[in-house]
């Protein structure tokens, strides 16, 4: 029971108690079984452990219990995890050391970098060896991207009108009909001839 004694009560307010929590209660099991026991409790509306900081903070309904009441069912979560616990050791060193250093952060982030550009040189190598194999289609291909392109920048563009004004009404604006159904022709057809070429 030594770890009961050694949770020390640190901030209070009304609806508000915060606690500093001893190593052994820094394991994810023991923190999930107290925070899913504490929150079973009628009047207990939150309970945030922060095992990093070592920390508990429990919000409760001061309407409905007070401060006592609160620490009694604090100690006796903690009995029944103790008493459920015996035999099984917590991890808590994975919590303790778990905040990584700016460097490990830095040199992880570097290493994520690096594969991304290998990755991307990979692919470039891959697209420009195909370039070069079809040296025949590659203004087309370009002209086709373009064209591609401004097909979507004029679908984004004109897209609240076809949806809320067009459809509706489709005999008002056969006109703009007609120009989007020639407009995707010459599409197809563009296609169909680099297709057969």
């Amino acid at each position: 029971m030594s770890g009961l004694s050694s949770i020390i009560l640190r901030h209070r307010e009304p609806g508000y108690l915060r606690f500093s929590l001893p190593p052994e209660w820094l394991s994810p099991e023991r923190a999930e079984s107290l925070e899913t026991g504490l929150t079973a409790q009628e009047g207990i509306y939150s309970v945030r452990i922060y095992l990093s900081q070592g920390k508990i903070a429990i919000r409760y309904l001061s309407i409905v219990l007070d401060e006592s009441l609160v620490l009694k069912r604090l100690a006796a979560a903690l009995k029944r995890i103790l008493k459920s616990s015996k035999g099984h050791p917590g991890n808590h060193s994975k919590y303790l050391t778990s905040a990584p250093s700016v460097s490990t952060w830095i040199q992880d982030k570097l290493t994520e970098i690096k594969e991304t550009l290998r990755a991307l040189q990979i692919l470039g190598s891959r697209v420009l060896k195909s370039m070069a194999a079809n040296t025949a289609l590659r203004p087309h291909a370009a002209r086709e991207f373009m064209n591609d392109l401004l097909m979507l920048f004029m679908l984004k563009l004109h897209w609240k009108h076809l949806v809320y004004e067009w459809l509706p009404r489709p005999w008002a604006h056969r006109y703009e009909w007609a120009v989007t159904f020639y407009l995707i022709y010459l599409s197809v057809q563009s296609k169909a001839a680099a297709i057969v070429a």
